[in-house]
């Protein structure tokens, strides 16, 4: 059975590429306010997890403790840090129970990977507004219009 509306491929995948942009907008904001407005402190790395992922590669997850400025202990994961830091003190940036390395690498990725698709949606917007547009400039082939030719001066009589 087929279907009886098919979308338009090129608004779908344009509208597409603006949710993703905007949700990974959310996500890299996020970080950046982590990394960015977060305490400059000392963590200590209790143990870190090394996972096998799906792809064949692995995922270490590092956990451990740090101080705020008021003085409060945070327990949580360290974005950034590996298997080598286990059991040391690194510097990060904590913002409540979220902390990363100092080292501003983490953020990076989430960076290009936003714009990528602001890249891919800002080309699909150009292309669908080109192809929109030009559907209304020209509405017949080129060539002789439909329909019979009108006299240009009614006829002589003699």
């Amino acid at each position: 059975m087929r279907p009886r509306y098919r979308l338009p491929l090129l608004p779908t995948l344009l509208i597409s590429a603006a949710l993703m942009t905007l949700v990974w907008s959310a996500l890299t904001g996020y970080k950046t306010v982590v990394f960015l407005g977060g305490d400059q402190v000392t963590a200590h790395i209790h143990q870190c997890e090394t996972h096998n992922s799906s792809r064949g590669g692995t995922h270490t997850t590092c956990y451990g403790s740090w101080q705020d400025s008021q003085g409060a202990t945070h327990h949580g994961t360290v974005d950034g840090a590996g298997s080598s830091d286990s059991g040391s003190d690194v510097p990060v940036r904590a913002l409540g129970n979220a902390a990363e390395l100092d080292d501003g690498l983490t953020v990076v990725p989430y960076l290009i990977v936003e714009a990528l698709f602001l890249i891919l949606t800002i080309v699909l917007a150009v292309i669908v507004v080109a192809k929109y547009r030009g559907r209304k400039r020209a509405p017949f082939p080129p060539g002789r219009l439909p329909g019979p030719v009108p006299r240009a001066w009614p006829p002589r009589r003699r």
